[in-house]
């Protein structure tokens, strides 16, 4: 039986945790449309289970918007593919993960009657389900596809939506362009044959995007720690060298 000191004790540390817990009470995180597929929704769900209070606001857009929203006050950060070449002052970024882009077939499409490693020329003829026109993702696709000498017909559609990529891979003779994580039930399940070819491998680094402060806030550390476990456990998603921390 607890005496009254104590029982006024944990009443003490029950209301401090709980005010430390609702300290900051929403969230807001931004994701390109391949981050939003899998990783982000994971942690935010690993995260709810920790905090139940917080509010959680996700925003799925591409990266100039999530960066205008980032600068104005309107997320708290947001993950996207990392630019190598940019410089944002005023802006902490840390990098999170690499995965690979690859290209996928139905199960018993022509292709997949043929020997492995495919040449260039064997693409040819084929319509495509490409990353959206205008993107980073899509630039550089388009820079993959002329180095490596791949002929590209004009039947090509064009789309930011991992769903819309899957249905039409599944129900068409196109060949799609995907991160390996994002189909990676399909690929494991035979709906989707993944391409082996003589070309070269495409590798995309995403980065989580946040505005330099003295010190970041619990909750954002907490968040960053899901995502630490998480890049453990998914293993299409390498974590990249570089720590993930306040500081990073």
């Amino acid at each position: 039986m607890p005496t009254g000191f104590e029982a006024e004790l944990r009443l003490a540390l029950q209301e401090m945790q709980d005010l430390n817990e609702t300290t900051v009470t929403h969230l807001v995180v931004g994701m390109s449309p391949t981050a939003a597929y899998r990783l982000v929704p994971l942690a935010v769900s690993r995260l709810m289970r920790r905090r139940p209070k917080l509010t959680v606001r996700l925003v799925e857009a591409g990266k100039p918007m999530l960066m205008a929203d980032l600068l104005a006050g309107a997320t708290d950060m947001f993950i996207a593919m990392k630019n190598p070449s940019e410089v944002l002052p005023g802006i902490v970024i840390t990098d999170l993960f690499s995965d690979e882009f690859v290209l996928m077939v139905r199960a018993g499409h022509p292709l997949t009657a043929l020997s492995p490693p495919l040449g260039p020329k064997a693409l040819g003829g084929f319509g495509w389900v490409l990353p959206d026109i205008g993107g980073i993702l899509r630039m550089r696709f388009d820079e993959w596809l002329q180095r490596e000498g791949v002929p590209l017909a004009g039947n090509v559609i064009s789309t930011a939506s991992i769903s819309a990529t899957k249905a039409l891979a599944l129900t068409s003779d196109r060949i799609a362009a995907g991160p390996v994580h994002a189909f990676e039930r399909e690929l494991r399940e035979g709906s989707l044959a993944r391409l082996g070819g003589t070309w070269s491998t495409m590798q995309r680094e995403f980065s989580l995007y946040r505005r330099a402060q003295a010190e970041d806030p619990p909750i954002v550390v907490l968040f960053l720690s899901m995502l630490r476990e998480l890049l453990r456990e998914i293993p299409s998603l390498q974590p990249l060298k570089s720590p993930i921390g306040p500081s990073s």
